[in-house]
């Protein structure tokens, strides 16, 4: 018994660090049916977040949250704005800034999980201003 716990640890590791190593952080399917949708659900995760930023007692709900928005975000690599980006160089540079929010999100994650809500903060600020750079040149 305790020889198929192990192999399936191991198998299961094996398997956690073939999706991880990649590099890539776009989601299998979909979790949003639009842009839209995907959007709205940014833009939610990050007002819930900055409401309680500068709460400690609230870090790990922040941390979770802060994930969810990094997951939320990836998601959004799969609705690619075609309208306003309708060459492969624009669809380039959304993939790409999508990216740096994704990024973004997880080091606010860490911020959180290590009690750093200055820092936290800090991030915050520089995801606002992702979001408007990224609506200034991808939003209809």
């Amino acid at each position: 018994m305790k020889t198929i716990l192990i192999t399936a640890l191991f198998i299961s590791s094996i398997s956690f660090a073939q999706t991880t190593t990649s590099g890539d952080t776009t989601p299998a399917a979909p979790l949003f049916n639009t842009l839209k949708d995907n959007m709205k659900d940014m833009s939610k995760t990050l007002k819930a977040i900055a409401a309680q930023a500068k709460d400690p007692s609230k870090n790990a709900a922040s941390e979770k949250l802060a994930l969810d928005l990094a997951k939320s975000t990836a998601d959004a690599k799969l609705h690619i704005p075609t309208q306003t980006a309708p060459d492969k160089a624009g669809q380039d540079l959304y993939i790409h800034m999508i990216d740096g929010v994704i990024q973004s999100a997880n080091d606010l994650a860490t911020a959180f999980h290590e009690n750093d809500n200055a820092k936290a903060i800090i991030i915050l600020n520089a995801l606002s201003q992702q979001k408007k750079d990224g609506h200034e040149r991808f939003k209809n």
